[in-house]
């Protein structure tokens, strides 16, 4: 009888795999709505907060929101008239300003922070070279910038690509918007990175011009969430996730997360810097009026 019992239990086991593995493959440049894992498939619907957390300064604008947290406190980094903005929060709500100086003194078009597990790395465009993306780490305080390298400048971005939050031991992977659509380059720990980058295939359903604001690192793979094109009626985010061995891979997407509470005016310009803070995910929007507003995943 225990023996009957033993051999139903791995005859079910393997039935169960073998239904998760036929599930997997159907994801493969598809879109669907929902990964049979316990991890949550997206995050969303996000909820806008209508105070602002950071004002520009008169006649400026806030761009590229980003966010990390450190010492249980979230920083967050924007672009203002082309200099870089550092802001500090306890609550992850409401942030004040830093003196910032990353001894640069180009003019910044766009900037995306990635927190990885022993550093903090720093992709950005100057106006005087837009073609490359720079690399740099860093230091502990978040006050110092160590250039690390720089990509080529065949890829021709439209804006700064995104280093994805990838585990030790499988190299690095940036996700680059060009002109093409989404394209996704691949180095070593050394960022030897090629002279060209692939595209993505992505689905023909989603969204044209995608711009890649913030990723997670999950445990069915890369969770890449990206802003519409700012002309869009309804501005809202898209997600990909990943293959986590092979970033090229998508094994899913999706179109159209939901912003709640975001008054019908208020368009979502751009958005970036997922963290988890006291028991939930904030990420960081830019409105039309250039102030940063927080996107609370609750």
């Amino acid at each position: 009888m225990t023996r009957r019992r033993t051999i139903d239990r791995r005859q079910w086991l393997c039935a169960a795999l073998a239904a998760g593995l036929t599930a997997c493959r159907s994801f493969r440049g598809s879109r669907v709505d929902v990964l049979p894992v316990p991890t949550p498939w997206p995050l969303g619907p996000f909820r806008w907060r209508e105070l602002p957390s950071l004002e520009p300064r008169p006649g400026e604008r806030l761009t590229s929101p980003n966010a990390v947290k450190l010492a249980g406190r979230i920083h967050l980094f924007a672009i203002e008239a082309g200099a870089l903005v550092h802001a500090v929060s306890d609550d992850g709500e409401r942030f004040e300003r830093r003196v910032t100086d990353w001894g640069s003194s180009e003019t910044l078009l766009d900037l995306r922070v990635t927190a990885r597990e022993r550093e903090v790395l720093a992709t950005y465009r100057t106006l005087g070279d837009p073609d490359r993306i720079r690399i740099a780490r860093l230091d502990e305080a978040l006050s110092e910038l160590h250039p690390i390298t720089e990509t080529p400048a065949g890829w021709r971005p439209t804006a700064t690509g995104l280093l994805l939050p990838m585990p030790d031991g499988y190299g690095q992977a940036m996700i680059v918007p060009t002109a093409e659509g989404l394209h996704l380059a691949t180095s070593s720990r050394l960022m030897a990175w090629p002279s060209s980058c692939s595209p993505l295939a992505l689905p023909e359903d989603l969204p044209a011009g995608l711009r890649p604001g913030f990723a997670l690192y999950a445990r069915q793979g890369v969770q890449v969430y990206a802003t519409t094109p700012t002309d869009s009626e309804t501005p809202r985010l898209t997600a990909l996730i990943l293959a986590t061995s092979d970033p090229r891979t998508v094994l899913a997407a999706r179109s159209g997360i939901d912003i709640t509470d975001r008054p019908a005016e208020r368009s979502l310009e751009e958005a970036g810097g997922l963290v988890r803070f006291q028991g939930r995910w904030l990420a960081y929007a830019t409105g039309p009026a250039g102030s940063i507003h927080v996107l609370a995943d609750e």
